[in-house]
């Protein structure tokens, strides 16, 4: 799938700062990827991998799906995929499970049916599916803010 002509390209860190990582030899880190380079990132690779503990949406899900890269990822952030159809979802701090997820995406029918299940995913974040739901959130009855719901409690 993935054209890895280019990868090497990618600036990594150097070896003596990842020495406790223990990574096997046909793995890379690449770290912070610069915005214009992204794209370049993205279409070189067939799986993203975000085993993130903390993140309120994780945008680069988004960005991945619409690359047609099956996404590996614990619940702790937005729902992005469907779970064994478009990624896998994961425990968080379960490295055994990141590892099962990638070895299940080996089999290139699996791999293809993901990714043809991503691409298909990422046209629900398309600005033409997403702004009509915002603008039905702006147009809608204001709510109170904390601050009139709070002065409505204390009485003086």
């Amino acid at each position: 799938y993935g054209d890895h002509r280019d990868l090497h390209s990618f600036p990594t860190r150097r070896s003596s700062d990842l020495s406790g990582l223990n990574l096997p030899p046909n793995t890379r880190y690449i770290g912070q990827v610069p915005r214009p380079l992204a794209a370049q990132l993205y279409a070189s690779h067939d799986v993203f991998l975000l085993p993130t503990l903390s993140d309120g949406f994780g945008l680069t899900q988004v960005e991945a799906i619409s690359y047609g890269l099956p996404v590996i990822a614990t619940p702790c952030c937005g729902q992005v995929i469907e779970d064994g159809v478009s990624g896998l979802l994961v425990p968080p701090r379960d490295s055994r499970a990141i590892a099962d997820a990638v070895e299940s995406l080996l089999t290139p029918e699996r791999l293809e049916s993901m990714s043809s299940a991503a691409k298909e995913a990422a046209t629900g974040f398309l600005p033409e599916r997403i702004w009509p739901l915002y603008a039905s959130v702006i147009d809608a009855e204001p709510c109170l803010s904390w601050a009139s719901a709070a002065r409505a409690h204390i009485s003086v």
